[in-house]
């Protein structure tokens, strides 16, 4: 399958997850990729992972939430690369890095911590996005994905910040599609449809029934290939759940688990 020969696509998040998954899946499809993630032995190990599909594979190490290391990233990308077809805005942290549940509350969390969930969530969404624009608006063409979440549509107690975050992010998907889609620059946001396996690390003490009804890291592969191919045409600016459009076009959970073996 060659639906992206000679794209070249940034994932951000692309070391671990639903990012790592994706970028699998777009490799298998000939694009060349710009991994972005924060710890260099996962980078490294994901790269290599993406290289035997022959595709030009290169690793940046850092945080989003800096913005002048998305500046320098997004400028060596595109010497490297001539071009940037695909921004896939995956990387984000959750709630788990408030140790405490309580001081998830918004009336107990500490400034610090609302500030630096945001700080990754959505300011590095935003700088990636910013940076990207830059050279798809020069090439007239280009297409963003924003991983999204549900808790970015339906608000949850304890995840303040995370779901601030997200509905932010969705908002910045109409903007981003609204202000570029005569350019055919298309922008649109993606929910798995419910906790996957690479969302959080205390699945281990979950109860069984629930672990089973936990969805699989490569849920948003297909909706992913999709929206980077020319096969979504114009569609922009719309809120979309991994879990519904793989039903949709028959991609069963199962399906998707037995990719993994």
């Amino acid at each position: 399958m060659s639906l992206l020969k000679n794209k070249n696509a940034i994932i951000t998040g692309g070391s671990r997850g639903i990012g790592k998954s994706i970028g699998i899946h777009l490799a298998k499809a000939g694009c060349n990729l710009a991994i972005i993630g924060r710890t260099k032995e996962e980078v490294n190990n994901s790269v290599d992972l993406m290289k035997q599909f022959d595709v030009n594979v290169n690793g940046y190490i850092g945080d989003q939430s800096d913005e002048d290391f998305v500046i320098n990233t997004v400028s060596q990308i595109t010497d490297t690369y001539n071009s940037i077809d695909i921004l896939v805005n995956n990387a984000a942290v959750g709630m788990r890095y408030i140790k405490d549940p309580e001081d998830r509350y918004i009336h107990n969390m500490a400034t610090d911590d609302w500030k630096n969930i945001l700080d990754i969530n959505l300011n590095g969404v935003f700088y990636f996005t910013r940076e990207t624009l830059k050279i798809m608006r020069k090439q007239k063409n280009g297409k963003i994905i924003m991983l999204s979440s549900g808790l970015g549509r339906r608000a949850y107690q304890q995840y303040g910040p995370y779901s601030a975050s997200k509905f932010a992010m969705e908002a910045m998907t109409q903007i981003v599609s609204a202000e570029n889609i005569d350019l055919g620059i298309y922008c649109n946001s993606v929910a798995p449809g419910g906790l996957t396996n690479s969302s959080e690390k205390f699945l281990g003490s979950m109860e069984s029934e629930k672990l089973e009804k936990i969805l699989p890291a490569n849920i948003c592969d297909d909706i992913a290939l999709f929206l980077s191919s020319d096969a979504s045409g114009t569609l922009t600016g719309q809120a979309l759940t991994a879990k519904d459009w793989n039903q949709e076009n028959n991609i069963s959970v199962e399906d998707l688990k037995n990719r993994l073996n």
